[in-house]
């Protein structure tokens, strides 16, 4: 939900993690593998979500 009401924009690492893990404590949350697991779900020939390193990640279709 987050990716598609966002397509090509960026989105930081804190942003998502405020979102999907709101009025949690942010500790050590797993978005890497979170992301790497929607990336194969998604199994398509092109790169959909793309990595931003340092800062986040962005969805285009």
């Amino acid at each position: 939900e987050l990716f598609i009401s966002n397509i090509d924009k960026k989105l930081s690492n804190d942003y998502i993690i405020d979102y999907v893990w709101e009025q949690e404590i942010k500790s050590s949350y797993p978005l890497r593998q979170l992301v790497s697991d929607l990336k194969k779900s998604l199994n398509t020939e092109k790169k959909i979500i793309s990595t931003i390193h340092g800062f986040g990640y962005k969805f285009q279709i």
